[in-house]
């Protein structure tokens, strides 16, 4: 092939990103190059969400985009140009997306980006993977190559708490769980490039387990090996689950592990117990303020960000205020909420989905309302005052770097400022908050 360019669109969560970073790497083997071009690529690739109906239809929309574009490259390349869908959509819709956009020639669930390789050996058809084998790309996806200062690192995919409105145990299967010994050499590898804080990903992270030499190695293992490195700054962890805040979990937050940050985003998702009954949870609301409160005797400054649904099959007013109350009770700083989106493959399709949209969006904006109070609060607290902040990047306007607070806030820090040409990225730096809004706060190297 006379271009080996690709171009890649990633969709989603956390572990999309990551999983997008190791197919780079793994056609980088072969020669190939990745452009944001898509005038020069030959290959457009789309690592798709299917959390929600609104994720799942972007990947169709840019896919029109991506039919034209392909036309138009084959005649300018004059080579053959390739479209793939990848991820949780190529698994989700596996049966519909040759339907929807017969331009696509190949199509590989989450567990199978490596099988990449049969298709481009040499396609005379239609290439679809979506069996979901194990957790057998990690043995053949190469090391990446370079790391940002916060590296991510998957430890477990797929899910067996079921809950009914969540499409992950269909998309990424059972809850597999790597081996620790991988996860520990990998995290040596990035941090060996640069990486100064490690995120450890997973549908279900905290449930991560393990069984070798007669031990069984939890995530509470994996932090405590990290916290040995002084080349890392911070480590964090997510998707949390409540069933899965095990004591001796908890007990990482007591401030012995000085990488360990005060914050938790810990997903309620309805803070009513017959609202979360419906959705199969597994635990009540008072099992989780529970959990809050002993993560709050170990760590009196700890912070919470959740995520929330509304408009839940059956949910009625009363099941919502009580979301709402709990919402004010625990003082989330930030929240993802959103509106129930119905997915094919769960149970909670058969539930009557009997509450009008414009009521849905009333108790989206009440919540949102109430958590933005809550942010804007805290955020205004830090004003004046100097905090520790890891510096990630260069923002997205170019004109501060992007940097975090011990609870994830994101902190701006002009580019005007006098000391800016000091800051190397990865480090933790003194900065005092000389302004706030809802969203960001902006300060100064001290």
């Amino acid at each position: 092939m006379s271009s080996k360019k690709f171009y890649l669109q990633t969709f989603g969560c956390q572990m999309n990103v990551y999983d997008s970073s190791r197919l780079v790497a793994l056609l980088e083997t072969e020669g190939w190059k990745e452009t944001d071009d898509l005038q020069s690529a030959s290959m457009y690739i789309l690592n798709t969400c299917s959390i929600r109906e609104k994720a799942s239809e972007k990947v169709f929309s840019f896919l029109g985009r991506l039919q034209k574009e392909k036309e138009r490259a084959k005649k300018r390349l004059k080579t053959p140009i390739f479209i793939g869908v990848v991820g949780c959509v190529a698994k989700d819709q596996s049966d519909n997306i040759f339907k929807r956009a017969p331009y696509v020639d190949f199509v590989l669930d989450s567990q199978s980006y490596h099988k990449i390789f049969d298709f481009l050996k040499g396609p005379t058809e239609k290439f679809i993977k979506t069996n979901l084998p194990s957790l057998e790309k990690f043995d053949v996806l190469p090391k990446i190559k370079k790391t940002p200062a916060s590296a991510q690192i998957t430890i477990q995919e797929g899910c067996d708490h079921n809950c009914t409105y969540c499409v992950v145990p269909f998309t990424r299967g059972r809850e597999i769980s790597r081996p620790f010994t991988d996860i520990i050499n990998e995290i040596n590898h990035v941090v060996s490039l640069g990486a100064k804080e490690i995120v450890l990903l997973g549908q279900n992270v905290n449930g991560y387990q393990f069984k070798a030499d007669n031990k069984i190695y939890r995530i509470y293992d994996i932090i405590k090996n990290i916290a040995k490195n002084p080349k890392v700054s911070r480590v964090r962890y997510v998707s949390a689950h409540p069933l899965e805040m095990t004591d001796d979990l908890i007990s990482l937050y007591d401030g012995s592990i000085k990488c360990m940050l005060p914050h938790l985003h810990l997903p309620l998702q309805a803070g009513s117990n017959r609202t979360l009954k419906r959705m199969n949870r597994g635990y009540t609301k008072e099992d989780y303020f529970k959990i809050v409160e002993k993560l709050k005797i170990v760590s009196p400054d700890i912070k919470f960000s959740t995520d929330l649904i509304v408009g839940f099959p059956g949910e009625s007013e009363e099941e919502f205020l009580e979301t709402l109350e709990m919402v004010k009770q625990i003082n989330f700083i930030t929240s993802f909420s959103f509106i129930y989106s119905a997915r094919d493959h769960t149970p909670a399709l058969k539930l009557a989905d009997d509450i009008d949209y414009s009521t849905k969006l009333d108790r989206l904006n009440r919540l949102q309302s109430a958590l933005t109070k809550i942010q804007t609060n805290f955020n205004l607290g830090q004003k004046n005052t100097k905090i520790t902040v890891f510096i990630e990047d260069d923002a997205i306007d170019k004109n501060f770097m992007l940097g975090r607070s011990i609870y994830m806030q994101t902190v701006l820090i002009s580019k005007t400022d006098s000391l800016v040409d000091t800051i190397i990225i990865g480090k933790i730096y003194i900065v005092e908050i000389t302004r706030s809004t809802p969203n960001n706060l902006y300060g100064k190297i001290i």
